[in-house]
C-alpha cells in the first residue's frame, strides 16, 4: 500500500469516528443569482419608504451579555414608533439590515429564523436563560461522543454546532431567512486576520452554496471564542478551480493599486483573492470579534470601501436612501478596576477573557470613530459642490452661463451627488447611570449568566434605544418630510 494510500484510509477511518460536514459545493458562480446578499433587499417603485430610509443595527459581541444587551435595545426598537409612508409603524420593522458578530450573533440569528413575535416570545427561555456552557460541558463529557472528539476533524466547535442546531436554531438553514431584514453574521478569517460576512459574495468565492447552511453553523463560527472553542473549518471548493469564479473588477483595480493607494481596499482585495489559492484548501474561521467586535466594519466598508459585501454607497448613489440609520449596540464590559485593589494576579479566566476583549473593544471605538468621520468627510463635500452650484445659479440666469460655472468651479454633473440625512446610535454601557454602569462592568464575558445581569442588561439597553436623542432626531425629521435638507435627483 502506498503511502497515499495508507494516507487516505487514515482519513476515512478518522471521518468513521467523527468528521464536521462540510459546506456545500456550488457547481458554477453566477453573480446574477440573488443568493444571500444585499441585492435581495431589492427597493420598490420610487417613493418606496423601506428604502428611502434604510437602517442598519449592529449587534456586538460578548457572549450573553451582548444577546441580552441587544435583546434589550431590539425591544425599544419595537416600542418606538415612527411614521413611514402615512402608517405609524414600529422601527423595528423598517430594520433593513442586522450584522452581528459573537454573543450577538445568537441575537440576530435568532431574530432571522422565527421573526419578531417568537424572538420576544421566546429568546430569552431558548438561549439567555439556558445554561449554554453546561450544555456543552453535558455533550463533551458524554462517553457517546469521545470517539468523534478524537478525530483531528471534529472539535467541541462542531459540538456546539449540533447543540445550538437542535435545540436552538431548529435545524433552520439560510435558505429559510425572510428577505428582510439581512442577517450579516460575522466571524475571523484566521489566516488572514480579517472578518468573514456569512453572505453569497463571500461563499462565491469559496465556490460555496450558502442556502443549504445550517444558521447554527455560522453562529458558532461567529462566537467561537479563541481557546475556549477550537475554529470552525470552512471547505474552500475554489481551491480546485472549476467553478468558474473570478475575482471582481474592483478587486483586480484595488491589488493593482497597492497599498499606498487605498490600504483598506488593497487588504480587502487580498484577502479575497486568495481564496483563488490552490493551496488554500480550507478556511479556518474563528470568533468575529477579533476582526471587529462591534459588526460595523462590514457597514463602514459598504459606505467607504471599493470591495465591500455590503455596498450600501450604491444605493445611496442611485438616489434610493434619504435616511440612512445605523444603531450600533455596544456591549463592551468597559474598565473594571477591582482586580487592583490586592496584590495577588488576577486568575487564568480573568487574563484570558481581557486580553482577548480589550483590544476587540478599543477596535469598536475605533470601528465607530471611522465610520462618524467618513460620514462627515462625505457630507462636506457634497455641502461644498451644493454651495458652489448654488452661488453658481445666483450669478447667472441663463443655462449655458450657469453650465459653464458649473464646470469652471466642478459643480457640474447630470445628477446630484449622493446627499443623506445620517443618524448615528451608539448604545453603550458607558451611557448608564454611574451605579448601573458599575453593575454592568462586573458581568463576565460568558455563556451563560444570573438571571438577575441578563435583566438589568436588558432594561438598559431597552432604556437606551427609548432615550436616544439621535432617535429623536428622526422621528422629528420624519414627522417633516418636507424639511429634508438634500435636494432630490429626479428618479429613474
Amino acid at each position: 500500500m502506498t503511502r497515499r494510500a495508507r494516507a487516505a484510509l487514515a482519513i476515512a477511518s478518522a471521518c468513521l469516528a467523527g468528521c464536521a460536514p462540510f459546506n456545500a459545493k456550488l457547481a458554477a458562480v453566477d453573480p446574477a443569482r440573488p443568493g444571500y446578499r444585499l441585492a435581495r433587499l431589492q427597493p420598490g417603485q420610487p417613493p418606496d419608504a423601506r428604502d428611502r430610509l434604510f437602517v442598519v443595527v449592529t449587534l456586538s459581541g460578548g457572549g450573553t451579555r451582548a444577546a441580552a444587551f441587544a435583546y434589550g435595545a431590539l425591544e425599544g426598537l419595537r416600542d418606538l414608533r415612527v411614521p413611514v409612508d402615512g402608517r405609524i409603524v414600529s422601527l423595528l420593522g423598517e430594520v433593513d439590515v442586522v450584522s452581528s458578530v459573537s454573543g450577538g450573533s445568537f441575537a440576530a440569528a435568532y431574530y432571522g429564523a422565527f421573526g419578531p413575535d417568537a424572538f420576544f416570545a421566546r429568546f430569552q427561555t431558548d438561549v439567555l436563560n439556558r445554561r449554554l456552557e453546561s450544555g456543552i460541558a453535558l455533550r463533551v463529557l458524554a462517553p457517546w461522543n469521545w470517539p468523534r472528539l478524537l478525530s483531528p476533524y471534529y472539535s467541541r466547535t462542531d459540538l456546539a454546532v449540533a447543540y445550538y442546531d437542535s435545540t436552538i436554531f431548529q435545524h433552520r438553514a439560510y435558505s429559510e431567512l425572510p428577505d428582510r431584514p439581512l442577517i450579516v453574521l460575522n466571524a475571523t478569517d484566521l489566516s488572514a486576520g480579517a472578518p468573514f460576512a456569512f453572505l453569497q459574495d463571500a461563499f462565491d468565492a469559496l465556490c460555496s452554496d450558502l442556502e443549504p447552511l445550517p444558521l447554527a453553523t455560522a453562529v458558532a463560527a461567529s462566537s467561537a471564542f479563541p481557546v475556549a472553542f477550537p475554529p470552525l473549518t470552512l471547505r474552500n471548493w475554489n481551491a480546485d478551480g472549476d467553478c468558474g469564479y473570478a475575482p471582481s473588477r474592483a478587486i483586480d483595480n484595488a491589488i493593482a493599486g497597492g497599498p499606498e493607494l487605498n490600504a483598506h481596499d488593497y487588504e480587502r482585495a487580498k484577502e479575497r483573492r486568495s481564496f483563488t489559492d490552490p493551496a488554500r484548501r480550507y478556511l479556518h474561521l474563528s470568533d468575529g470579534g477579533i476582526a471587529d467586535n462591534l459588526g460595523l466594519r462590514g457597514v463602514l466598508a459598504g459606505i467607504v470601501s471599493g470591495v465591500p459585501d455590503l455596498p450600501l454607497l450604491q444605493r445611496v448613489n442611485l438616489d434610493r436612501i434619504d435616511r440612512l440609520v445605523v444603531i450600533s449596540v455596544d456591549a463592551k464590559p468597559g474598565v473594571s478596576t477591582k482586580k487592583d485593589a490586592h496584590r495577588g494576579a488576577p486568575g487564568l479566566f480573568t487574563v484570558m477573557s481581557r486580553a482577548a476583549s480589550a483590544p476587540m473593544g478599543n477596535y469598536s471605538t475605533d470601528s465607530v470613530a471611522w465610520l462618524k468621520s467618513a460620514i462627515e468627510g462625505d457630507a462636506t463635500q457634497v455641502n461644498d459642490l451644493l454651495a458652489r452650484r448654488a452661488a453658481c445659479d445666483g450669478l447667472f440666469a441663463g443655462k449655458e452661463e450657469r453650465d459653464d460655472c458649473y464646470e469652471r468651479f466642478a459643480a457640474g454633473g447630470d445628477r446630484l451627488p449622493h446627499c443623506f440625512d445620517f443618524y448615528g446610535v451608539h448604545v453603550q454601557f458607558e451611557n448608564a447611570p454611574a451605579e448601573t454602569q458599575e453593575r454592568l462592568k462586573d458581568i463576565d464575558t460568558r455563556l451563560q449568566l444570573p438571571r438577575k445581569d441578563v435583566k438589568l442588561l436588558i432594561e438598559e439597553g431597552r432604556r437606551q434605544v427609548g432615550e436616544s436623542k439621535e432617535l429623536a432626531r428622526l422621528l422629528r425629521d420624519l414627522e417633516r418630510p418636507e424639511d429634508f435638507p438634500c435636494p432630490s435627483a429626479p428618479d429613474e
